[in-house]
């Protein structure tokens, strides 16, 4: 019997048009089609604690502003009405930067009324999907979905529109889990980030501390974060997961000062266990001429997606 794995996203199911873009059946045109309006792009401000960066330097924007200064914007932007003052916008923040970059004065916008939980559920999921999403984003965008559906489940029947289905005494966690198909512990690992400072948060997303070492040190005290980074900046350092788990004891036990960190940061973590791959047993699974860092890289991808599994 053949033994199949479920993977991230296995879960996601094609969705219409109308799933898509969130769209309720009052945001229609007397034809059937949604109505489609042009609006200033100064009209149109973030969302609130908006979780996804807008990278105005990678190459992806640049191609993307090409794309906006030849074709225009071809997928509208996704807007709910912002008070007395413009629109919020709930999907499309950085088609709208495109437009901005490449001279554009109006984009196409759907205007959806819609409630600021629906708002939210809806901002989320336009970009939870990306292949290219940072850890930080996930971190976010996973709180925010999940504070959401929280308020939600204590709502009428109404919301079970809007979560996939009502709660039914399920935790929250565990239906995102099911909807974006990441298992529950994978989904608190990242909600753990939004505890490390700005500056460790940053050294996660350039894999400068992995994912599973932002987690522990999380656990520390802001002044004992500002302490970390400061070290790991000052003696050019990286930080294991042994370092980290340690870290996280003494300061559970109220005996962590920077000095004690840099003790910690600094000392042997002992001989532990020794692998040493040739790359000519392994260069055959990569493509010709890649480096070994970027196959240590991809490795070490792999070997995290499958203890996530196993969780």
């Amino acid at each position: 019997m053949t033994r199949t794995t479920k993977r991230a996203g296995q879960n996601i199911q094609l969705a219409s048009v109308d799933d898509l873009f969130g769209l309720d059946n009052d945001v229609t045109a007397s034809n059937g089609e949604h109505t489609i309006i042009e609006l200033p792009v100064n009209e149109l401000h973030t969302f609130q604690n908006h979780p996804y960066k807008v990278i105005p330097d990678d190459e992806a924007m640049a191609e993307l502003i090409e794309s906006v200064r030849e074709h225009g914007v071809l997928v509208p932007l996704e807007v709910r009405p912002h008070g007395t003052h413009g629109y919020e916008i709930i999907s499309g923040h950085r088609r709208q930067f495109a437009a901005i970059q490449a001279g554009l004065q109006t984009v196409p916008c759907i205007v959806s009324p819609v409630d600021d939980d629906t708002a939210i559920l809806r901002m989320v999921d336009s970009n939870l999907y990306r292949p290219d999403i940072l850890p930080s984003e996930k971190a976010f965008a996973y709180k925010m979905r999940l504070d959401a559906m929280s308020r939600q489940a204590g709502r009428p029947e109404k919301n079970g529109d809007q979560v996939g289905h009502h709660l039914r005494g399920k935790k929250s966690r565990d239906i995102l889990a099911e909807q974006i198909g990441e298992s529950g512990t994978q989904i608190t690992r990242y909600i753990r980030l939004t505890f490390l400072s700005s500056e460790l948060l940053e050294l996660v997303d350039r894999k400068k501390l992995h994912l599973n070492v932002g987690v522990a040190v999380s656990y520390l005290e802001e002044m004992q974060q500002i302490w970390l980074y400061e070290l790991i900046r000052d003696m050019g350092c990286s930080l294991s997961l042994v370092q980290a788990e340690k870290l996280k004891k003494v300061q559970s036990d109220h005996k962590l000062t920077k000095e004690v960190m840099e003790v910690i940061l600094t000392e042997d973590n002992g001989p532990g266990p020794s692998i040493s791959i040739k790359t000519k047993a392994i260069e055959k699974y990569f493509p010709e001429n890649t480096s070994k860092r970027e196959m240590e890289e991809t490795i070490l991808k792999l070997l995290e997606n499958w203890m996530n599994r196993r969780t």
